[in-house]
């Protein structure tokens, strides 16, 4: 009887270490999958390189250019002579294929800063950022500064 009592209390012990052990591992599995989730409001600081912006940049006027080609239009800079059915003929390549960044260079000049984006079949597109969010673009590199 007394083994018996001894038995069962080393089950308990054993049984209660384990159940510990079990919820102690648990919960630091939770905390580490909850420091990747962002919470409400909460401010995520990035930085962001010429790249990125020249990125951003390609990405937004061509889903400009995709969904409304007369406000992609309006958006070229006033030094771009073109006519809107040239422009539609210079942007049926943008719609038909990817036009993915293969290369970028950036100018610094006084009051702007000019992003040149080429993609894989040496095709230009050049905007002239005033700031940030704020661009006009040229089609080539025919009719901009160097």
């Amino acid at each position: 009887m007394k083994n018996n009592k001894v038995i069962i209390i080393i089950l308990f012990i054993l049984l209660f270490s384990i159940s510990i052990f079990l919820l102690v591992v648990n919960l630091s599995r939770k905390k580490e999958n909850n420091e990747n989730i962002y919470k409400d409001n909460q401010i995520i600081y990035k930085e962001i390189n010429y790249e990125d912006i020249a990125q951003i940049y390609l990405a937004d006027y061509l889903n400009l250019i995709r969904a409304d080609s007369s406000e992609a239009y309006k958006l070229l800079d006033k030094n771009y002579y073109i006519s809107y059915e040239d422009f539609l003929d210079k942007i049926e390549y943008l719609e038909e294929n990817d036009f993915e960044l293969e290369s970028y260079n950036v100018k610094e000049k006084d009051d702007y800063r000019l992003f040149y984006i080429k993609d894989n079949n040496n095709n230009t597109i050049i905007f002239k950022e005033k700031e940030i969010m704020n661009y006009t673009v040229y089609l080539d590199e025919n009719t901009i500064e160097k």
